[in-house]
């Protein structure tokens, strides 16, 4: 088995995002040194290793990934920045909004691609009927 990307603009451009994040977490842990950054650098490597090589499991990591660090961890950062920028005692940067916004769309569109381009390859299942028994063949 082995995962089959149809659109190689999509595989190429994700490389490239998941890459830039690594780069970016790299940077970010080197500069603040944060060694929370391991965690997301570790992630974000086995899936550019999933991707890479191909393997079965790229889909369904691919998909957890997302949903989960960009779309729930995005709405999340960006709820709690409206509620902040709402709130009469706070004043929250605009950036904060309008980054967590773009994340979270580019979230949505990867999730979207990943459910429409990106397909699981099955091998063939064995025929057992068209199979000879070589204890019960007439030849021997």
């Amino acid at each position: 088995m082995k995962t089959i990307f149809k659109n190689k603009v999509f595989f190429y451009l994700l490389i490239g995002y998941i890459s830039f994040l690594i780069s970016y977490n790299i940077f970010l842990g080197i500069t603040t040194k944060n060694y929370l950054a391991l965690l997301p650098i570790a992630i974000q490597s086995v899936l550019l290793f999933l991707m890479l090589t191909y393997n079965k499991y790229a889909r369904i990591a691919l998909i957890w990934w997302t949903t989960i660090f960009q779309i729930i961890g995005f709405s999340l950062i960006l709820m709690g920045s409206l509620l902040s920028l709402a709130g009469a005692n706070k004043v929250t940067p605009v950036n904060k909004i309008i980054i967590s916004s773009i994340e979270l769309v580019i979230g949505i569109t990867i999730l979207t691609f990943l459910y429409k381009t990106v397909k699981v390859e099955w091998p063939a299942r064995n025929n057992f009927e068209n199979m000879v028994d070589p204890q019960t063949s007439e030849n021997g």
